[in-house]
């Protein structure tokens, strides 16, 4: 039996690829991370134009490169105001080699002759360890250097750094990759910025200590000198984000892919633990890098507003999506990828659009950039090339960036009209930092002269809000004119607004609870959630009151998460008083808290529909609320199985012997209740307790069928009897109706049930020998039938099957270790195999079962699948149409899990269990070894 390990270099590829691609040398070395060919020689700017291929009706050209320039290793960029483009390099990343000096720098480009190349750059910081991250001011940079982050000025005017002092220090420095990133401005006068996993960071701050492990964003305003931890959660390596003009962002997680509505991932939590996630609303492949939202008069009008993000491994150019209004956040539809490169070398991290309205790309360029297969030693990692790519629309004009700098404020103020998002940023942050004597009478004047009746009345008094909050002037008169608003995305930004407030403290407990009542049941989900949000940062039982009051409107799973994590927060100040908000207390408390509060009716309710308790204390539970409600036992019973929620199936479990061990005629009061629930049930195990339930009162499926829930439902919850004469009762009519069944659903699920009545054996054996033996059958036939014979005792099995014995395997992802919990697995030649796979980590997965000795082939066919268009590697799970691949799960994200079923090949060898998710087959694999 031979082990396979970890793939650093690749000494050989298939000819053919499964994507079509062009043969390659057999002798070639293969980027595991890419699945091509390893280029040693960058290709020149000029070649690398010729690889581009961008959506109709755009064009691109190089702004600035290695060069003419110091552009070595380039990670991130940002726009002043004057139209420079500022840069931050690292050629020493990923690691200081020991000996040597740090040439790290801090530049800015300048295009002089408005040409769109750069013509002049000037190197204002040098000498620096892997920055990361900059935010740019009025008067200076905030750049990011683990474990701090500086401010940097220039007080003599040269045009270079003569100043640099720490604002704050603490942050991790274990691993440069995941280390401070994605600095971006907000709206309300501060910065946020993105840490990742593996990371362990504490601060210092006037406010007190913050921490955060293992990943999370941050934000800092800089005139309170205020840092917070504003989410934290299992995110990989989150390296983007994008505000849009409402202050509405999305958040972008770079090694899963994933994205998500900012607002849903804010939240109170008690460090260290992690906040309750939401689902993400976009996965478009990894690692993504660099978001931006359109906001260019240069690009076309139909476009304004989508979603743009870089993706740097395997299809390496920029993903688009439009983001469509849907419930508290956004639903996505993809649009033709912006730009697309076939040089592996091409590595865009961070975009930004510029004063003339186009689209910037930073180029990292180099043939190595991840730290997953390669040693941070590794040769070919480059140090010396880095270029800045331009993206213009066709036939559109040009934009020029207005002068800001040195601008009265009414002037300023009138800039907050213009449509462009980085326009309104410089003059909504120099009115910020303005003379309070200038500033503040001409925001008083300017306000009270918008004219209600223009288009973007409500925008233009949010963003005379944000000049309010950004000056940290507590203008609440101002606030409750937004609040009232007719536009939900100014109410929204207002109630943001609210939420700062009372992170900062500069309004009471009680003066937010008055200011979120209205809003907690505001009629648009995106408001709601983010009065949710807000509430979780109140100090009182109160708040959890308010709290519940959004629950009984509408929810999508970002606001149901939110309340969860919110009344989780919250729980440390009291209960609520009134039932909704106890109940909802008493569901998301812990279990031993539950356990020790004084038995009444809502307790004995909450402690019958957590998953976490036992049956025993269910029974206890339910005699207690018999006894103080008088009621029998199959009403406590009914009332709690038809309140039960889709996140409380777990209950199901404990509940099921408690409901069948109960008297039939006391069951039978209830059937009509019973049948409604069953048409309502939110999960098919929920349902499948209720029909057992109708079926034991009855005595049959009588009842049960009378319900209009399907043939399937009905005899998977014969699975949950145990009473011999209602399950024998069951047979002949499940036989009868076999014959007509050809959905394999159904079947596989009579196929259970039979087996499962201990009657009339010989007959159950004579059918599924019927079904294992007769190789002509479809396999799915066959495995249900070998499915079912397996719950049969095997002491009764005719000697035929006795073969057919089923092994089930489970495997499992090791969180954050690209691996499987098990590296080896022995099975036996034509054995029926049950194969679960689960996933307990961040990261999405699969598993694949190859032929022996095709990792390889399969991983690198797999990595290539990337780049195909209208994403049709992530629909087709990543898996290879290649006749080296025998059977594999679908991507699976953290939680959850997949079953295959198969037999178990004829032929002994080792065969191959490997993730096909892009990147991860050279670490997360195993042998199934196939014995005689």
């Amino acid at each position: 039996m031979k082990l396979i390990n970890p793939l650093l270099t690749l000494a050989a590829v298939l000819a053919t690829c499964a994507t079509g691609s062009h043969a390659q040398d057999p002798n070639a070395r293969i980027d595991p991370e890419t699945g091509t060919e390893i280029i040693e020689k960058i290709p020149s700017p000029n070649e690398q134009l010729k690889n581009f291929t961008l959506a109709p009706g755009y064009e691109v050209n190089l702004y600035a490169s290695e060069v003419d320039s110091p552009l070595y290793n380039p990670i991130g960029m940002a726009f002043d105001e004057q139209g420079r483009l500022w840069v931050i390099t690292s050629p020493t990343f990923p690691h200081l080699i020991p000996g040597t000096n740090p040439k790290d720098k801090l530049l800015y480009f300048e295009d002089t002759d408005g040409d769109g190349k750069a013509d002049k750059h000037t190197i204002f910081l040098d000498d620096l360890l892997i920055p990361t991250g900059l935010a740019l001011d009025t008067d200076g940079v905030y750049l990011a250097q683990q474990p701090n982050i500086w401010f940097v000025q220039d007080t003599d005017g040269d045009g270079k750094a003569d100043r640099k002092q720490v604002v704050l220090e603490g942050f991790s420095v274990e691993d440069s990759h995941h280390a401070t990133s994605a600095f971006t401005w907000g709206p309300d006068g501060a910065f946020y910025f993105n840490e990742g996993v593996f990371l362990y960071t504490q601060v210092e701050t006037p406010y007190g200590p913050k921490r955060s492990r293992d990943a999370g964003v941050h934000r800092f305003k800089p005139s309170t000198q205020r840092f917070d931890v504003m989410s934290h959660r299992d995110y990989s390596n989150p390296w983007g984000m994008a505000f849009d003009r409402w202050g509405q962002s999305v958040l972008s997680d770079a090694s899963d892919g994933n994205h998500y509505n900012f607002a849903a991932v804010i939240s109170a939590f008690n460090y260290p633990e992690k906040i309750i996630p939401p689902a993400s609303m976009l996965k478009r492949g990894r690692p993504m890098a660099g978001s931006v939202i359109v906001s260019s008069r240069q690009f076309p009008d139909d476009v304004q507003g989508t979603h743009l993000n870089n993706q740097c491994i395997g299809f390496q150019g920029t993903r688009w999506d439009r983001l469509i209004e849907d419930g508290s956040g956004w639903r996505t539809e993809a649009l033709p990828d912006l730009i697309q490169s076939s040089d592996p070398t091409y590595r865009p991290v961070a975009s930004a659009f510029g004063p003339d309205g186009a689209l910037y790309i930073l180029d990292f360029c180099n043939p190595r950039i991840g730290h997953m297969y390669f040693s941070r030693k590794e040769v070919n990692r480059d140090h010396s090339h880095g270029r800045i790519w331009r993206i213009t629309a066709a036939d559109r004009p040009l934009l020029k960036m207005p002068k800001i700098r040195g601008e009265s404020p009414e002037r300023l103020l009138e800039l907050l009209r213009e449509p462009e998002d980085h326009v309104r940023h410089w003059a909504r942050r120099f009115l910020q930092k303005g003379d309070a004597g200038e500033v503040m009478p001409a925001l008083e004047k300017w306000v009270a002269a918008l004219d209600k009746n223009d288009p973007d009345y409500a925008h233009l008094l949010t963003e005379a809000l944000w000049v309010y909050e950004g000056r940290d002037v507590t203008n609440k008169a101002l606030l409750n004119q937004v609040l009232a608003l007719k536009e939900p995305m100014a109410r929204a930004a207002a109630v943001r607004v609210i939420r700062h407030w009372l992170v900062a403290g500069t309004i009471t407990d009680d003066e937010g609870i008055k200011l979120l009542a209205k809003h907690i049941v505001d009629e648009n989900q995106r408001v709601r959630l983010e009065a949710v949000t807000a509430s979780g940062f109140l100090k009182s039982a109160d708040a959890s009151e308010l709290t519940v009051y959004a629950s009984t409107l509408p929810m999508d799973d970002n606001m149901r998460t939110s309340i969860r994590q919110t009344l989780k927060v919250l729980a440390k100040y009291g209960e609520p008083t009134s039932d909704l908000g106890r109940r909802f207390a008493l569901k998301i408390i812990p279990v031993e808290e539950l356990r020790q509060l004084p038995m009444d009716p809502m307790v004995a309710e909450a402690i019958l529909r957590r998953p976490d308790c036992s049956i025993a204390e269910k029974e206890r539970a339910m005699q207690a609320a018999m006894k103080e409600k008088n009621l029998s036992r199959a009403r406590i019973l009914v009332d709690a199985i038809g309140n039960l929620k889709a996140d409380e199936t777990g209950a199901v479990k404990t509940l099921t012997p408690l409901l069948l061990n109960t008297d039939p005629e006391d069951i039978q009061r209830h059937l009509l209740q019973l049948t409604q629930f069953a048409s309502s049930a939110p999960t098919d195990e929920i349902r499948h307790l209720i029909l057992a339930g109708l079926t034991v009162a009855e005595g049959n499926m009588g009842v049960a069928s009378l319900s209009g829930q399907s043939a399937r439902d009905l005899y998977l919850s014969l699975l949950l009897i145990d009473h011999e004469e209602t399950l024998n009762a069951c047979y002949q009519p499940i036989r009868q109706a076999m014959l007509k069944y050809q959905n394999d659903e159904t079947r596989r699920a009579a196929f259970l049930a039979i087996a499962h009545i201990p009657a009339n054996r010989a007959s159950t054996f004579k059918l599924l020998s019927k079904n294992i033996l007769d190789a002509t059958h479809r396999n799915e036939r066959r495995f249900a039938a070998i499915e079912a014979l397996n719950l049969i005792p095997k002491a009764e099995w005719p000697e035929q099957l006795k073969p057919y014995v089923m092994n089930a395997i489970t495997i499992k992802a090791v969180p954050a270790a690209l691996l499987y919990d098990q590296k080896e697995i022995k099975v036996r030649a034509g054995q029926p195999l049950k194969l679960t796979f689960e996933n307990d980590d961040s990261q999405d997965h699969n598993l694949v079962i190859g032929t022996p000795g095709s990792l390889q082939e399969i991983g690198l066919a797999a990595v290539q699948m990337v780049a195909l268009p209208n994403e049709e590697g992530l629909r087709k799970n990543y898996i290879p149409e290649l006749p080296s691949v025998l059977a594999g799960t679908p991507i699976i994200g953290k939680g959850k899990s997949e079953t295959l079923t198969l037999f178990a090949p004829s032929t002994p060898g080792d065969y191959i269990f490997v993730c096909t998710y892009p990147g991860h087959f050279g670490t997360m694999n195993g042998v199934l070894e196939v014995l005689e």
